[in-house]
């Protein structure tokens, strides 16, 4: 979804305006009107070293995805470029933010046109593709995959023993008569 982060932007005095997931902003505890302090970590000089900006909060989103509703806050370009651009993490600050989305035809080839693309734009660019983005999601399917098979086959072999023990039963029952 479009977040309506324009229109909802402090005058010239203010602080610059942030949405805030809304997972995270209940870890904060904070709400609308609020401010909160964003901390940037710069390399300049050999040494890291921290730059900090006030952002006022002027809302919250929700994408359904927890990993950015507990984590992720969305604020105006300009103000990022220029707290990395200050605190020396680019020697271009309008390099120095930004995302870039490819959608592809054939989504499996993900991988594949990753390492293409890494090697296009070199290694002052972090390239990451969809299943690595989502690995965590797909390391939990496949366990839950896992436990599904223990399961059903221990139903299986237990519903197994019950029909071969009644049969047994059964059978001897009638040998008797």
């Amino acid at each position: 979804p479009r977040l309506p982060l324009r229109a909802a932007q402090q005058g010239p005095a203010g602080p610059p305006p942030v949405l805030l997931g809304d997972e995270l902003a209940k870890a904060l505890d904070v709400g609308v009107g609020d401010l909160v302090r964003w901390t940037a970590l710069g390399f300049g000089g050999g040494r890291p070293h921290f730059s900090y900006q006030s952002l006022r909060v002027t809302g919250t989103f929700h994408v359904g995805f927890s990993e950015f509703d507990r984590s992720w806050a969305v604020t105006d370009r300009e103000v990022v470029v220029a707290r990395l651009g200050a605190s020396g993490t680019a020697a271009d600050p309008e390099a120095a933010a930004g995302m870039i989305e490819i959608r592809l035809a054939d989504a499996r080839r993900a991988p594949e046109l990753a390492s293409q693309v890494q090697a296009i734009v070199g290694d002052s660019y972090l390239v990451t593709e969809w299943q690595a983005l989502n690995d965590r999601l797909f390391g939990a399917l496949r366990l839950q995959q896992r436990m599904l098979f223990l399961v059903l086959s221990l139903i299986v072999v237990v519903s197994t023993f019950h029909v071969a023990s009644t049969l047994i039963v059964a059978a001897r029952e009638r040998t008797r008569e």
